[in-house]
């Protein structure tokens, strides 16, 4: 299924979810012991200082998250839908009205393999950027693959924040979005770490994944 269209970041619909807004710069994170981690289906790469990416269904807070643990560990942060509106010249919003799914799925795919190549990234992946079967595979073998987990009995609450800036959302049933949650979850559950994310804020969510992380 295709990931939701987001509109240009006039309002980050991660950021929405939480109850209090993110600070990058300077965010020092200590590390809860209440994280609820769990593996995920692949096998765990050796840890180094390969690629972080941070995968899950739209909304999330893959983005808010992954520049709190960015700024924590010292690293560059990439959010593959804004590189692929890069690398496509138009906005994922345009791609989709336009009947143009395809050219932002090529440009999201070119998105993640430089991510990937870019060595320490912290990288917040789009929701549909996993579905890709040689995409997933590369993020195996080449990142340490992190799944943020929200349970459909909570996401359904932010449905109405999230579809405000989700084009496909707004033209969804809830049965039908349960339906996209559904078959995608086996997909993101390939991943290396499986990270539950509550929805208290996003430097509890990044406390969370930093618990997470191998200590090698």
């Amino acid at each position: 299924m295709p990931s939701s269209p987001r509109s240009p970041p006039a309002a980050s619909p991660s950021a929405h979810m939480y109850s209090s807004s993110a600070r990058v710069a300077g965010t020092v994170l200590p590390v809860s012991q209440d994280a609820e981690v769990s593996a995920g289906d692949g096998t765990r790469p050796p840890a180094r200082q390969r690629p972080i990416a941070l995968a899950g269904f739209m909304g999330v807070g893959k983005s808010s998250v992954g520049r709190l643990v960015a700024a924590q560990l010292g690293r560059p942060f990439i959010d593959t839908d804004e590189e692929a509106q890069s690398i496509a010249g138009r906005s994922i919003v345009d791609c989709f009205q336009s009947g143009d799914e395809a050219v932002f799925r090529q440009a999201e795919a070119r998105a993640v393999r430089q991510a990937v190549a870019t060595d320490a990234a912290v990288i917040a992946l789009g929701g549909g950027a996993v579905l890709r079967e040689d995409s997933l595979r590369l993020l195996l073998e080449e990142t340490l693959l992190v799944y943020l987990h929200v349970p459909w009995s909570e996401l359904r609450e932010w449905l109405p924040e999230i579809a405000g800036t989700r084009p496909l959302l707004q033209d969804r049933t809830i049965s039908e979005i349960h339906r996209l949650y559904r078959s995608r979850v086996s997909t993101y559950e390939r991943a290396h770490l499986r990270v539950w994310v509550r929805r208290t804020s996003p430097e509890e969510a990044a406390r969370r994944v930093l618990r997470a992380l191998p200590r090698h």
